[in-house]
């Protein structure tokens, strides 16, 4: 058997020879039964047609004598094709026919406010344009900051250091970050923002491509979090954080979601895929 996570064209040729389990986030594990993927941007074009995804596909099938598809998203095991997300993260979560499963692991305990928490935690890339210069920012104005920044110059870091930022050059425990913190600023990974989610921290995200994108808009839509996109100065984008930082009624609205998420939407679901494993392998 294959458990497989993103990975279409292993399914695929599992298919009709193996038993295959596909799992992953909701953007990389869309519905199997549909006819086409459906668009999740509907203002831009996509970079290929279906049908000439589909054609491609269909050649190196019949090279191999093995059956042609008749609609792409049957690269994927339509009945063992779990996204382990809640469904509020799915980006396809009105398409499916079951909705997402739930993560792999159990929800992080809530994070109770306290005098300690101050300031924001940044786990960020330290190679795109403006983050330094934002983080600056905050600094001089007095706000608490900690971060780790991937891809960050020895020249960055030092930067940093001097203007007071708790710099860190190992990555650290997300959920001890966030105990020191009130908002956790990303770039919108899944997991992370998950985990920020279920403790009640408010956020802010600055998406990088569309999965975060969609991560970010959700966060949004629930009110506990701020998108900022590339087109402010490091400024705007610095006094919109401060702001952000003290507002308490998105650190309450945080603390609510978190609630209503533990009592009602998140769930285990490893035993749920192990049973699927299970059942599979006794087929």
């Amino acid at each position: 058997m294959v458990i497989s996570d993103y990975a279409p064209f292993l399914s695929l040729t599992c298919q009709q020879r193996l038993p295959n389990l596909m799992i992953g986030t909701g953007f990389c594990t869309p519905p199997a039964h549909l006819d086409e993927y459906p668009r999740l941007q509907n203002n831009t074009q996509p970079y290929l047609r279906e049908r000439q995804v589909i054609n491609t596909v269909n050649a190196l099938l019949h090279s191999k004598g093995w059956p042609e598809l008749t609609r792409l998203p049957a690269l994927q095991p339509q009945e063992d094709s779990h996204a382990i997300v809640i469904p509020p993260l799915d980006p396809y979560h009105q398409f499916r026919e079951e909705p997402a499963i739930g993560p792999l692991f159990n929800a992080p305990n809530i994070l109770p406010r306290n005098a300690q928490q101050s300031g924001l935690f940044a786990y960020l890339s330290g190679a795109r344009g403006g983050i330094k210069e934002a983080l600056l920012f905050l600094a001089g104005q007095g706000v608490r900051v900690e971060t780790y920044l991937r891809d960050c110059s020895e020249e960055t870091h030092q930067q940093l250091l001097k203007a007071g930022v708790h710099a860190r050059r190992q990555p650290i425990n997300l959920a001890e970050a966030l105990q020191r913190a009130r908002v956790y600023m990303h770039h919108g990974n899944t997991w992370s923002t998950h985990e920020a989610l279920a403790m009640g921290v408010p956020q802010v995200v600055m998406p990088i491509d569309m999965e975060k994108q969609h991560n970010a808009a959700a966060l949004k839509h629930m009110g506990v979090s701020l998108m900022l996109t590339s087109g402010g100065t490091y400024r705007e984008m610095g006094q919109a954080v401060m702001d952000h930082v003290a507002d308490n009624t998105v650190a309450e609205k945080a603390l609510q979601r978190a609630h209503t998420i533990h009592d009602r939407i998140w769930q285990n679901s490893t035993h749920r895929v192990l049973e699927r494993v299970e059942i599979r392998l006794k087929s």
